[in-house]
C-alpha cells in the first residue's frame, strides 16, 4: 500500500513522501511512565506533564486493546516507561497473546527476574547505545546488566532485536554494535535519531546535524552489506534518516499524516492515539491533541507542526522484519 503525504517546509516549498506501507499496523502499548534508568535523553525527563509516577489499570488497556481491530501480523510494542514494571504486566502480554506479534521492549535491567514472560512474547528488543559503558553509563546506565541480557536471551534462543539510538557521541561506534549483534546472533538491529528539543542543553553536543552524514552513511553501508547476517531496517527508512539528519526537521510540517491510517498509541490512561510524538510535546491546546476511537480522523487534510525523527522511527518499525530469521 502506498501512502503519500506532504512533508512541508513551512512557507517555503513542498516536499512529497510516498511511504510503501506493508498490510500491517503498528500498536505502541505504553501502560506506564515508571521507568527503572533516568536517561538523560528521555522525553519523560524533558517534559514535566510526564513525570508523574502513573499506571495504567487492566481494565483501561483491555478495553483499547479491544478496540482495535489486531490482526496476527500487526506489530504491538510493549513499552513504557519499562514496560516489565507494570504490577500486572504478565496478564497483559496473555491477554494479546495470539492477538498479534508482541515485541517486548525494554532496557534489559533485571531480565532474569521476569523469565516467564520471555516465553509469552514473540521477540524481545532491548535498547543498547554503547559497547563502551563510559557513554552508556553516562547518557543511559548499566550498561553490562544490558549486555548480560542480551547475551542470555540470544543464548536461550529468544528472538532478540537490539535497538540503538544515534548520536553525535555513539555514531562513530555503531559499528561495534553492530559486530556485537552479530558474533551473539542477534535477529534485528533497528537504529532511530535521537530527539531532543532545540532548548535542550544537550541539544548541540548530542543531536546528528548535516556534520555527521559522512558517519551515517558508513553506518548505512555496513548495515546494507550486513543484511544476510542481522535483519535490517529497509532502505527506504534508512534514505529518510538520513535526509532527517541533513534537514532540520523541527522547521516542517505534516500535511494528511503517514502514522493516521497505521499506526496507534495506547498511553497510560487507556486512550488511543494516532500522533506519534503526542506525549513529549506539551500540547498548549487540547484540541491539538488526538485522542479518538475513529481511525484516520484527526489528520485528515489538516498540517500539523510536530513531525519529527520519532514519526520516521515508527514508520521504520512498521517496515522492520522481525520475526525470527
Amino acid at each position: 500500500m502506498t501512502y503519500k503525504c506532504n512533508i512541508s517546509k513551512i512557507k517555503i516549498s513542498k516536499i512529497k513522501y510516498e511511504f510503501q506501507f506493508p498490510d500491517k499496523n503498528l500498536v505502541l502499548l505504553k501502560p506506564l511512565t515508571v521507568c527503572n534508568l533516568a536517561c538523560k535523553y528521555c522525553y519523560y525527563e524533558i517534559n514535566s506533564n510526564l513525570r508523574s509516577k502513573k499506571f495504567a489499570n487492566l481494565d483501561n488497556i483491555f478495553k483499547a486493546i479491544n478496540t482495535i481491530n489486531l490482526k496476527s501480523n500487526d506489530y504491538i510494542f510493549l513499552s513504557g516507561g519499562e514496560f516489565l514494571l507494570h504490577p500486572q504486566y504478565l496478564e497483559i502480554v496473555r491477554f494479546l497473546k495470539n492477538k498479534a506479534f508482541i515485541i517486548l521492549t525494554t532496557n534489559g535491567i533485571d531480565l532474569y527476574k521476569h523469565q516467564k514472560v520471555l516465553v509469552e512474547v514473540d521477540a524481545v528488543q532491548v535498547t543498547l547505545d554503547s559497547i563502551k559503558s563510559r557513554y552508556h553509563d553516562e547518557f543511559r546506565g548499566k550498561q553490562e546488566e544490558t549486555i548480560n541480557s542480551l547475551k542470555e536471551l540470544t543464548q536461550n534462543e529468544i528472538n532478540t532485536s537490539i535497538l540503538v539510538v544515534l548520536s553525535k557521541k555513539n555514531i562513530a561506534e555503531f559499528d561495534h554494535i553492530l559486530s556485537f549483534s552479530i558474533e551473539n546472533n542477534v535477529n534485528s538491529i533497528f537504529i532511530q535519531l535521537l530527539w531532543l528539543p532545540k532548548s535542550h542543553q544537550l541539544y548541540n553536543s548530542l543531536v546528528l546535524d548535516e556534520d555527521d552524514i559522512e558517519a551515517y552513511l558508513k553506518i548505512k553501508n555496513n548495515l546494507i552489506k550486513s543484511n544476510n547476517k542481522i535483519n535490517i531496517p529497509q532502505n527506504f527508512y534508512l534514505n529518510l534518516l538520513q535526509q532527517a539528519i541533513k534537514d532540520d526537521l523541527k522547521d516542517y510540517a505534516v500535511i494528511n499524516c503517514f502514522g493516521m491510517d497505521n499506526v496507534l498509541v495506547i498511553d497510560p490512561y487507556g486512550n488511543i492515539n494516532h500522533c506519534l510524538p503526542y506525549d513529549f510535546i506539551n500540547l498548549k491546546n487540547s484540541n491539538d491533541y488526538p485522542n479518538t476511537q475513529s481511525r484516520g480522523l484527526p489528520f485528515k487534510n489538516r498540517i500539523c507542526n510536530y513531525f519529527s525523527s520519532e514519526c520516521i522511527c515508527f514508520f521504520g518499525h512498521i517496515t522492520m522484519d522481525y520475526k525470527k530469521r
